[in-house]
């Protein structure tokens, strides 16, 4: 979806800013042009920016958490 129509910048753009290593806003709009002509597109490239680090922090939260479960039936001792 395009949310910048003066750079003609999208979500996937900004993603993809993201992904290469931007980290703030001000470094998505450098890369991508977003923002730098009217501004009304900042609070999307915000949004895009804020998803895409907690759904990072997310994933690499499950990963961290996955812990094995006993076997079905398996007696389980509480300490």
């Amino acid at each position: 979806m395009i949310f910048c129509h003066c750079a003609v910048v999208g979500d996937r753009e900004v993603a993809a800013a993201i992904d290469a290593g931007a980290r703030t806003v001000a470094s998505v709009c450098k890369a991508t042009g977003a923002g730098q002509q009217c501004g009304s597109c900042i609070f999307s490239v915000r949004r895009v920016l804020c998803d895409h680090q907690a759904h990072d922090q997310g994933s690499q939260q499950a990963v961290a958490q996955v812990q094995p479960t006993p076997a079905i039936g398996a007696h389980v001792a509480a300490s």
